[in-house]
């Protein structure tokens, strides 16, 4: 499936940015600065992975999977996540109705009244899943 080998591809390109600022002079930068990058840089990354994990997680356990690996998580990006996934219109309606009956947050929306507009922390890892798979 084209959602691991983008996994992979997100790690190694975490790990050749965490590295970015040591290139070429590696006193350029002090430590704190470079740690910082680092940290944000393992934090976006993080969540990337994370949101390819639910793409490769199990139909049954995606809402499961959503609820731990997205916390701040929302319905509309689940339904993205589903759309990229295959589900049927029916399986998309009943599995965010689970994710709002047990604490998620969003509104279910009739599929030609849906306004996309997902969060920007998310746009970016759901467009790049998107033109891969």
């Amino acid at each position: 499936m084209g959602a691991q080998q983008i996994r992979v591809d997100v790690t190694s390109l975490s790990n050749f940015l965490k590295n970015l600022l040591n290139i070429g002079d590696p006193g350029r930068f002090d430590e704190d600065e470079v740690a910082g990058f680092a940290r944000k840089v393992v934090q976006k990354a993080s969540r990337a992975e994370n949101m390819l994990k639910v793409v490769l997680s199990t139909n049954d356990l995606l809402i499961d999977t959503y609820k731990k690996l997205i916390p701040d998580g929302n319905v509309q990006d689940l339904t993205k996540i589903m759309e990229l996934k295959g589900l049927t219109k029916q399986e998309k309606l009943e599995a965010a109705e689970r994710y709002i009956k047990e604490g998620g947050e969003g509104v279910i929306m009739p599929q030609q009244e849906r306004v996309d507009t997902p969060t920007s922390t998310n746009t970016g890892i759901l467009s790049l899943v998107k033109r891969f798979t």
